[in-house]
């Protein structure tokens, strides 16, 4: 039975199902943390799962009413950031007394108005942890390329790192010159389902030739030149489906494998993050966390499990805009093909730019 702090709330994340308990290696975690008066008791029921040994990252959101806006949680709040930093990303709103932010900037926020308001239309600040997926109706999270007056080439490394980067990883040009191989010896043809902005798409287009397509249900970006776009769900019709599909970067909860499945296309292209949070992959685990326990959820399927007679041809590790954020090297994102056939892996000797 759900808890009453939790009893409103939906799943941490999409897809996601109830479950007897977390998973046998828990890799990921998505946690919702509800409380009435203290927050510390409902925060240290997680203490236990975030020292896992197997957890890469956790994503942790506080649920505050406008009631709840106190100083004190905020102390609570930051210092369990603070000694979690390593492998947790967690927000204070800037409607919390006692933030970083609230100094400045709590006077110009409307807490009994989350979504209104400008810090969150603004994309700076994330709610008050209710949502889902937070900015989830205001269009673009990712940069439209028309917001920089510059030829597609001409990006900088910066314009992956930002709050709302131009792509989540950092396409080097010898992965796109492997894409290319693997598309072309299935006929040339490629849909990029949910490719957002483009990017990705313009640059297939662009430097190998393929006749491209995004399939979005999003219709705030604007096309690269020399690529199509469907501003529909994929789901809706497959009819002219190509031989290969790409997915960069699915949202965590839908990695399309239901459309891969269906198509059975030669090529499938996959881009996802190492840690975790695109599409739905075991050791991936959602909990709410209240004074008095946790409810776990988990997903039933594995998006990303293996494909019948399209083995992995090519795979490279990648950066990601939350590697480039920290500078370390680090590349905790997965570039990978699976084909029916193995093009070969061209190295083109040019460079982009932000490489």
């Amino acid at each position: 039975m759900a808890h009453p702090l939790t009893a409103h709330l939906p799943p941490p994340s999409k897809g996601l199902v109830q479950a007897a308990g977390p998973p046998p290696v828990l890799r990921a975690l998505w946690a919702r943390v509800a409380f009435d008066e203290d927050l510390a008791p409902a925060l240290a029921r997680l203490e236990p799962w975030l020292a896992a040994p197997t957890l890469r990252r956790a994503l942790v959101q506080v649920v505050y009413r406008p009631e709840q806006l106190r100083s004190q949680a905020a102390a609570v709040h930051a210092d369990f950031a603070r000694r979690h930093a390593a492998r947790v990303s967690t927000y204070l709103p800037f409607c919390l007394p006692g933030s970083s932010q609230f100094s400045a900037m709590g006077a110009f926020a409307t807490p009994h108005d989350c979504h209104g308001c400008v810090f969150y239309q603004g994309m700076a600040c994330q709610g008050l942890g209710a949502d889902p997926a937070p900015w989830s109706g205001l269009g673009s999270d990712r940069l439209p390329l028309e917001d920089v007056a510059r030829p597609v080439h001409a990006y900088a490394r910066a314009d992956f790192a930002g709050n709302r980067p131009l792509q989540y990883w950092l396409p080097e040009r010898r992965h796109i010159a492997a894409i290319g191989a693997a598309v072309r010896a299935a006929g040339g043809r490629l849909w990029d389902l949910g490719g957002g902005n483009g990017l990705l798409a313009g640059l297939l287009a662009a430097d190998e030739g393929l006749d491209v397509t995004v399939v979005d249900v999003c219709d705030a970006y604007p096309t690269p030149a020399g690529v199509r776009r469907q501003v529909r769900d994929v789901r809706a019709t497959i009819e002219g489906a190509p031989r290969a599909l790409l997915m960069s970067w699915p949202p965590t909860g839908d990695g399309f494998r239901d459309v891969v499945d269906e198509i059975e296309p030669d090529v499938v292209v996959y881009a996802f993050d190492a840690e975790g949070f695109c599409g739905r992959r075991p050791g991936y685990a959602g909990v709410f966390a209240t004074p008095d326990g946790l409810e776990w959820f988990a997903y039933p399927e594995n998006d990303f499990r293996p494909l019948r007679g399209r083995p992995v041809v090519g795979q490279w590790r990648v950066r990601t805009y939350r590697d480039l954020r920290v500078g370390d090297g680090k590349r905790s994102g997965i570039l990978q093909i699976r084909a029916r056939v193995d093009a070969g892996r061209p190295a083109p000797a040019a460079r982009y730019p932000w490489e």
